[in-house]
């Protein structure tokens, strides 16, 4: 093979690193592009702006959607940077990090969106709109606690979701934040909050690991010293979850243990396999509606089984919606019931 001269070689690498400042060139007009657009439209503070400066805001908004979906991996890279240097704009850091975790999933872009979600304001976005995008990053296995943590503490939550006609309030936007995560690491974040000098807060954390059920939750809320200063609303919930409750009559069940674990690990855990589920004849989408199989769940399941019927209710959190609220109480429901049959964690609870 004829060796390639050092005149030659010179030549080689001076072509590539001509072309490399090529891309890198024409990276940097795109990002520009979209940078000056970024200018353009945001900057603002939603709160401040009438309704129909809100309307033309968000025909801006849409065209800066658009652009950045356009550029495809440009726009991704392009839309990571930004976020990332962002530190005074924090309405754009949300709406920046909701438009990122749609166009790109990856573990760099999911990292940025839950670090500029941090920095983002509660009090100028829809705080809905924050529960769905820190449900969707522990969807994606991220650590949220901090998120969540930020959300519980913020003054004022109370938000509405349109899409599902549901009043969100803080108690109810923890279940999903807290319910997303698993048992261990929820429990993790909860019990500090126990202390915290807001009622509301204390409140909204006890009556979490009232639904958490685990053996930490319970040994927590056996230590408060004053369940009654708690809000009313927590305090029927803790007392309910601390009361132990005999088993009353004898239960047939209609499906074995195996059947019913067996359908726990085939009921849809993504969006994505629930929308081929809804296309069968006879979809299988939960367990809210199937009286039969919660009694046998209860009446069968073991206390290692919990387990999987955690991850099972965890997983049936898919929205922000009423739909995965009566999936979550559903298993919710089951968990109590094999706990009161069983009479576990009986050091913590009244008998």
């Amino acid at each position: 093979m004829p060796s390639v001269s050092r005149r030659g070689r010179s030549a080689l690498v001076f072509v590539f690193l001509l072309l490399l400042g090529v891309a890198a060139a024409a990276q940097e007009h795109r990002c520009a592009e979209l940078q000056a657009l970024k200018k353009e439209t945001y900057g603002f503070r939603p709160s401040k702006l009438t309704q129909q400066q809100q309307t033309a805001k968000e025909k801006q908004i849409d065209r800066f959607w658009q652009l950045a979906e356009a550029q495809s991996t440009r726009g991704v890279a392009c839309l990571r940077g930004m976020l990332s240097s962002e530190s005074t704009d924090a309405f754009f850091l949300f709406d920046g990090a909701s438009l990122l975790l749609r166009l790109n999933d990856s573990q760099p872009s999911l990292a940025v969106v839950s670090a500029a979600a941090g920095r983002s304001d509660l009090g100028e976005i829809n705080a809905a709109g924050y529960v769905e995008l820190v449900l969707e990053l522990a969807q994606h296995g991220m650590d949220t606690g901090a998120l969540a943590d930020k959300y519980m503490k913020y003054p004022k939550v109370d938000s509405y979701v349109a899409e599902h006609s549901l009043p969100l309030d803080r108690a109810t936007g923890a279940i999903f934040l807290y319910g997303s995560m698993p048992a261990e690491r929820a429990d993790q974040y909860l019990i500090p909050l126990l202390n915290a000098k807001e009622a509301d807060v204390r409140g909204t954390a006890a009556l979490q690991l009232a639904f958490s059920m685990t053996q930490e939750s319970y040994r927590a809320l056996a230590s408060l010293p004053e369940i009654d200063s708690l809000p009313e609303n927590a305090q029927k919930q803790v007392i309910a979850a601390l009361a132990y409750h005999a088993a009353t009559g004898k239960t047939i069940p209609t499906y074995s243990r195996e059947q019913v674990l067996a359908r726990l690990r085939a009921l849809p855990r993504t969006q994505e396999q629930m929308e081929v589920e809804l296309k069968k004849e006879r979809p299988v989408v939960g367990i809210a509606d199937d009286e039969p199989f919660i009694r046998s769940a209860i009446a069968t399941l073991s206390a290692p089984d919990l387990d999987a019927v955690r991850d099972s209710r965890r997983a049936a959190l898919l929205s922000v919606s009423d739909e995965s609220l009566y999936e979550y109480a559903a298993y919710t429901r089951v968990i109590l019931g094999v706990i009161n049959r069983l009479d576990l964690y009986k050091e913590y609870r009244v008998h």
